[in-house]
């Protein structure tokens, strides 16, 4: 492309001709010494593709600690506010908000039909995102056959989920014995069943620990550390600049 380009606003997309809009695809630019500017398209489909840039904020996210994480993936068409002026960047995301923004991040194809859980119905507005996490072995439900879609995700299910999207980017996971998790104060707390992923989620600099040295395993992740970790995950398999 002629010309220079801001990384932190800029995004290739797909045009889905099926309902008309625009949606974010993985994407690296290089800028090069003569002034134009390479862009790098990831995705396993055909497709029209363009580039595209924008700026978008929310007026509650001007304080935030999240701020240029929330304000970046929102250009890229990643997130999207609760209205056009609110983001609500400490209110808690639940397990189908976020299964739903890790998809659009991978930049896949929703898939259409039944994502096989007893409390998901298709007519659902997250349904399309639950099955296709659900193909993609992204997610898995509970025991009973339940996703619990409106329960609000843990930090310690969100290490889960992203490092499960690391591999399915194609990146292997750093190797880890759980030395990482030593340095969290109540680590004893963090759940058998994820500790390799908070592990090798720290490991990577996706996941950090909470203010006290503490890792807070049980604890409701907010919109602004779901936003956070999702750009660090983007950055760590090279799917965003």
């Amino acid at each position: 492309m002629t010309g220079t380009v801001d990384a932190e606003q800029a995004t290739a997309v797909r045009y889905d001709d099926a309902t008309d809009q625009l949606a974010f695809v993985p994407s690296l630019f290089t800028q090069g010494a003569d002034g134009t500017t390479q862009a790098v398209i990831k995705r396993t489909g055909n497709s029209s593709y363009a580039v595209v840039s924008g700026s978008k904020t929310f007026g509650d996210v001007q304080t935030n600690w999240a701020k240029s994480a929330i304000e970046s993936l929102a250009s890229k068409l990643i997130v999207s506010g609760v209205d056009a002026e609110h983001f609500y960047p400490n209110q808690s995301i639940t397990r189908a908000e976020f299964t739903a923004l890790t998809v659009r991040a991978l930049g896949v194809n929703e898939a259409a039909g039944d994502a096989a859980f007893s409390d998901v119905s298709s007519d659902k507005w997250y349904a399309g995102a639950v099955g296709t996490a659900v193909q993609a072995g992204l997610i898995s439900g509970y025991e009973d056959g339940s996703f619990r879609p409106s329960q609000k995700i843990s930090r310690q299910e969100i290490a889960v989920i992203v490092m499960k999207a690391v591999g399915i980017a194609g990146v292997n996971a750093a190797a880890s014995n759980n030395d990482s998790l030593a340095a969290f104060a109540y680590s004893a707390q963090i759940a058998d069943w994820s500790k390799q992923a908070v592990s090798s989620a720290v490991e990577a600099k996706i996941v950090e620990g909470l203010e006290g040295g503490k890792f807070a395993p049980s604890a409701s992740a907010t919109r602004a550390e779901a936003v956070t970790m999702l750009q660090r995950m983007l950055k760590h398999v090279k799917f965003i600049n």
